[in-house]
């Protein structure tokens, strides 16, 4: 449940950062 919870807030402020920096909205999952 925590898990969810922090993956949402972390969504929320990668959201507000992007806005924030004014950058294009892109994943990139590199692992």
């Amino acid at each position: 449940m925590t898990q969810k919870l922090a993956d949402g807030d972390l969504d929320h402020m990668l959201v507000e950062f992007i806005i924030m920096t004014d950058q294009p909205f892109t994943i990139v999952e590199d692992e």
